[in-house]
This record gives structure tokens, sequence and C-alpha cells, in this order.
């Protein structure tokens, strides 16, 4: 459990090629989650893309961002 927080949440920004949020992914109770294909096509985007991952707090909302990139 994280410190100081009853949940452990984050959200998960998706980012097209010019860097716009294009699917905001909600992850509750879990440490995973699942960007299926269909959501890909729906949104255009394709591999290699560009996620940041926020951990939310009760305390502060919503926290500082970690970019990565998903690669397949």
């Amino acid at each position: 459990m994280p410190l100081n927080e009853a949940y452990e949440r984050y959200e998960v920004d998706v980012l097209d090629g010019s860097d716009n949020v294009v699917r905001t992914l909600t992850v509750t109770d879990a440490t995973s989650v699942v960007y299926t294909a269909a959501q890909q096509s729906t949104d255009g985007i394709s591999s290699p893309f560009d996620i940041i991952v926020y951990q939310l707090s009760d305390q502060v909302g919503r926290g500082i961002g970690r970019r990565t990139t998903i690669n397949g």
C-alpha cells in the first residue's frame, strides 16, 4: 500500500505523435492496465507511443507524471 494513501490509484495519459492526450485510462486497486488494440485503433495510435503515468492521491490529487515510451 502506498505511503499515507488508502488506495493505490493511477491515471495513464496516452499521447499521440503531437503530444496531445488522446485517452486517459484510470487504474483503481491494480498495478496494471490494458490499452486494447480496439482502443488504439479508435485513437489512431500505433507503436511506438508515449504515455504519462500519474499516481492519484486523496491528499493532493494527481501527482507528478512519469513519461515513458511503449514499443509494441
